[in-house]
Formats: structure tokens, C-alpha cells, sequence
């Protein structure tokens, strides 16, 4: 996360992509849907309380 947490564009994709596994894993695997929704939390808290302007704005039109 350390490496790409700057790049505002893998940002978004990877919040889209823990948030996909998390109904991945829902019903078979719960204890995997909440790790991932440990990690999605966590990766969508950084992008909320770090992304200004057009950066935050890209994150929010496409998790919307």
C-alpha cells in the first residue's frame, strides 16, 4: 500500500476491488468478506481524509 497510496488512480481501483471481494466472499467465506472489508475501510478512510480536488473528485464519481 505504502508504494501506490500516492497514485490516487490505483487508489480508487483498489477500494473498487476489496469492496468487489467482499460480496465475493459474503455468504461462503465470511471471515475473508471481513478482512476485506477490514482493508476496503481502511484504504477508503486514506482516500476520504487524503485526496484534494480533482483526485477526490475522480475517487468519488467512479465508487459511486
Amino acid at each position: 500500500f505504502r508504494e501506490w497510496k500516492g497514485d490516487y488512480k490505483f487508489l480508487t481501483e483498489l477500494t473498487l476491488v476489496l469492496n468487489h471481494k467482499i460480496w465475493q466472499y459474503y455468504e461462503n467465506r465470511p471471515d475473508m468478506a471481513v478482512l476485506y472489508n477490514t482493508l476496503w475501510e481502511q484504504a477508503d478512510q486514506y482516500a476520504k481524509e487524503n485526496l484534494k480536488g480533482n483526485e477526490l473528485s475522480y475517487y468519488w464519481e467512479v465508487t459511486d
